[in-house]
This record gives structure tokens, C-alpha cells and sequence, in this order.
């Protein structure tokens, strides 16, 4: 019930809401890369990702998740393709750092927020779109925070879009390489068009296109959540410590109210519980299935002593997981992570 509830869904979602994305090909100066655990993997800002595992990367936020399960990534660097293969820990090194993101898509410098104490509170103002800095043309924040690192100190010349004008004015760098305003990290699908930076592609199914269309993803998201387990039982890969509770599954819900968002997830806790349930523990369907293929081979039932051992077996091992899964929550959120 579980799996065939996931599908409906998925179905309904593909019906309803279609598909609104970015296409990998669109992005062509490459992906953004702002977390150090990623760079030092081997992928770079400007990369082009070609495929991971031997599958062409399609859609951009598909990229995270295959990445996040990957062992090898193909890039587009410099014009020619490179096979990087991801370390075995890739995501205990994630857990450990201080940032979760993979890739990002490469954005203008848009200021968000300017500092009470920014030196540059006078001359510049929210939405400001930092184009020429230092004297060089720059289209995307990398570019600025990668040029920032290298005038500590100084005063430097910029031009700003501002209201669809450009506005000439100087930005200071403080001693410590700083400039006291803030970039937009995120930014709406509409604005990203309107900006002309990224393509926004819409692909709308009919009532029986949508049933091949949902199947499908339903398929996706149960090959991806075996993976996710496989790597959460490999102690090598550090995957265990992602483990989350009751307070992970509230974090995954957005601010404000989305009913497709909430459907997304229904869909993919469905899975998550049909595959919890099929795991060979005494005390969950799976256990009970194993109990039953014994005795349809043995031929003989097992004795009731041994079932309630069995179950209480089960039973501990459902609270351990519990504990552990809840406990990983609380320890999270003391350090700060």
C-alpha cells in the first residue's frame, strides 16, 4: 500500500503540476561550487557536469542527489571532458564540514542585505547588481568574492545596475578582505528568467501521459532511497551520521505552505516506510515474510518460544533505531549542524 500510494501520487503530481526546470545544458559557464569539502572532491566553479555514474545529467536540480549517491563524475573543463571519482567518505567529509550544498547555479551579484557597520552602506543599495568590479567585467558573484580575496584594504572602482541604469561608485575592502554586504543566494525561477540568466523550461503531461511519467519517477525515488541505504549501512562512507528523527523529517518542510511540495513528500515518506517495512527485522513485515519463507522451506513452523525471543529481538532493534536516529537530531542541533 505503501508503494502503490507513492505512485498515485507521483502520477497525480506529474497530472497536475507538469515538470518546471532548468536544463544542465543551459548552464553554460557551469555550475557553482561554494563548498570546500566539493572542491577539494576535484570539482571547480565553471565545471560543466557531463554525467555521474555513467547517466547524463539532464535537469540542474537533479545534480545534488546523483552527485550525493555518485562514485564518478564526468566535468567539462577547459573544453575537455575529465572523469573525477569521489572518495568513499564523501559524505562523512559533508557531514563534517560546515555546508551540505554540492553544486549551485552561478549568480549574478545581487545585493541582498548591507551591514549596519559596512563601509560601503552609502554607496550601494538592495538589488544592486554588482557588473564591473575593479575594473573587470564580471557576471556572476564567484567572480566578485574571488577578486574580493586579493584587495584587502583597498578602495576599488565598480559599476552597479541600478533600476536599469549604470551607476559608477567605489567599493572598500576592509582589512579583512570584506566588503560588508551580502549576495542573494537564491533566487525565484521567474527572476532567473527575467534576468536572462537561466532558461526556465515547462513540460505539461496529459491524463495518460502522466501515467509512464509518475511510474518512472516513483522508480527513481525507490532505487534512490535503496542506494541511500545501502551507503547508510557502510560505515566506510559516514552516511549513518545524516541518519535523522522526528526533528530531520520537520526540517525537510519548507517556510511557507506548498501543496506540492507537501505531496513530494508524502510520496517519498510513503517509500521510505514501504522499504522500512520490507527490511528483515523480526517485529516489520519483513521479518514476518522471513519467518514465512522458513517455514515454507524447512516445512516446519518455528516454536513459539523462538518467535516471541524473535520479537523482542525486533522490538529492541526498532527502539535502538529510534534513539539513534532522534539522538543524531539532538547531537546536530548542540554542535551547531
Amino acid at each position: 500500500v505503501n508503494f502503490i500510494l507513492a505512485f498515485i501520487i507521483y502520477i497525480g503530481m506529474a497530472f497536475a503540476y507538469g515538470d518546471l526546470y532548468i536544463s544542465n545544458s543551459d548552464l553554460k559557464d557551469g555550475v557553482w561550487i561554494t563548498n570546500p569539502v566539493i572542491e577539494k572532491s576535484g570539482l571547480k566553479t565553471g565545471d560543466k557536469i557531463v554525467s555521474v555514474d555513467g547517466v547524463k545529467a539532464d535537469r540542474f536540480h537533479e545534480l545534488n542527489e546523483k552527485i550525493l549517491l555518485g562514485k564518478e563524475v564526468v566535468v567539462e573543463r577547459n573544453g575537455s571532458e575529465q572523469k573525477i571519482v569521489l572518495p568513499v567518505d564523501f559524505i562523512n567529509q559533508l557531514m563534517n564540514g560546515k555546508k551540505i550544498s554540492v553544486v549551485e547555479l552561478r549568480l549574478p551579484f545581487i545585493v541582498s542585505v548591507i551591514g549596519d557597520k559596512s563601509p560601503n552602506k552609502s554607496a550601494v543599495k538592495e538589488k544592486d547588481i554588482i557588473t564591473n568590479f575593479n575594473g573587470v567585467s564580471v557576471q556572476y558573484a564567484d567572480q566578485v568574492i574571488a577578486a574580493v580575496k586579493d584587495l584587502k584594504g583597498k578602495t576599488v572602482p565598480a559599476i552597479v545596475k541600478r533600476d536599469g541604469k549604470e551607476v559608477a561608485l567605489s567599493i572598500v575592502v576592509n582589512d579583512s578582505s570584506k566588503m560588508g554586504i551580502q549576495y542573494a543566494a537564491r533566487l525565484p525561477y521567474d527572476n532567473l528568467e527575467k534576468l536572462g540568466l537561466y532558461p526556465i523550461r515547462k513540460q505539461s503531461y496529459g491524463f495518460f501521459e502522466s501515467f509512464p511519467v509518475g511510474i518512472q519517477r516513483g522508480k527513481d525515488q525507490l532505487v534512490g532511497y535503496g542506494k541511500q541505504l545501502q551507503m547508510i549501512f557502510n560505515p566506510s562512507t559516514g552516511a549513518y551520521k545524516g541518519v535523522g528523527g522526528f526533528k530531520a523529517i520537520f526540517d525537510i518542510f519548507p517556510a511557507s505552505w506548498s501543496w506540492e511540495v507537501f505531496w513530494s513528500i508524502t510520496a517519498l515518506l510513503s517509500i521510505m516506510l514501504g522499504v522500512m517495512n520490507l527490511l528483515p527485522i523480526p517485529a516489520l513485515d519483513g521479518g514476518h515474510v522471513m519467518f514465512l519463507l522458513y517455514e515454507i522451506i524447512s516445512r516446519k513452523k518455528p516454536s513459539d518460544k523462538f518467535m516471541e525471543n524473535a520479537q523482542m529481538v525486533g522490538f529492541v532493534l526498532l527502539i535502538s533505531l529510534l534513539l539513534f536516529a532522534n539522538g543524531n537530531d539532538i547531537y546536530k542541533a548542540i554542535i551547531g549542524k
